[in-house]
């Protein structure tokens, strides 16, 4: 699902993106919802296997996508991202998907809530360039990095007044070091697609 090319005052609700080879859901905009959906099951292609209309296979399950400048007002909530699930297709391999992310700019009054990510790569929920005057709490984020047991994943920003509380992940890190983190578990070891060592 592609949101981008700056439009704004979005609702997007209540979707199931299943077997993808991109990006699950993709906005470039403020005054956003994003909530409810379910993302599934991300293929691992390679470039040269791409689909036509795609110029590289880099899986994402909800990612903010630079174009517009900085995003403000973005509400992501309720959403499950699983890289793969017992329904995933045979004969194909999964991708090592990033979960809920934004590379390129920044996230200001924005909110990240009650979401569920289960992948096999670092970036479980990212903020790479920053979030401001900002909530993310009660996420639930799991895995292992490469799928061989090295490391879980992480929820990681760089924060300015944002409140980091009540989730669950591998680690949770402000590179700024100005965020407020609390009341969040850290689940240091991996696990399976069931989450059954945490839960």
């Amino acid at each position: 699902i592609n949101v981008g090319y700056g439009l704004n005052n979005g609702l997007i609700k209540n979707n199931v993106v299943d077997a993808i080879f991109n990006d699950g859901i993709k906005y470039d905009g403020s005054n956003l919802v994003i909530e409810d959906n379910l993302i599934q099951n991300s293929l691992d292609f390679s470039d040269a296997e791409c689909p036509p209309c795609i110029t590289n296979c880099h899986n994402d399950g909800i990612q903010g996508y630079a174009g517009s400048g900085d995003f403000t007002n973005i509400i992501i909530r309720r959403n499950q991202v699983y890289e793969s699930t017992p329904t995933f297709p045979p004969n194909m391999v999964p991708s090592n998907l990033e979960g809920i992310v934004q590379f390129d700019n920044k996230c200001i009054s924005c909110t990240i809530e009650n979401n569920i990510v289960y992948a096999n790569h670092w970036w479980g929920i990212g903020m790479a360039q920053g979030i401001e005057n900002s909530e993310i709490r009660g996420n639930t984020v799991y895995g292992c990095i490469g799928g061989n047991g090295e490391s879980s994943i992480w929820i990681r920003v760089k924060g300015l007044n944002t409140y980091i509380w009540n989730n669950i992940a591998g680690a949770i890190v402000d590179e700024s070091g100005q965020a407020s983190i609390n009341y969040n578990r850290d689940i240091s070891t991996c696990s399976g697609t069931d989450g059954s060592t945490y839960f």
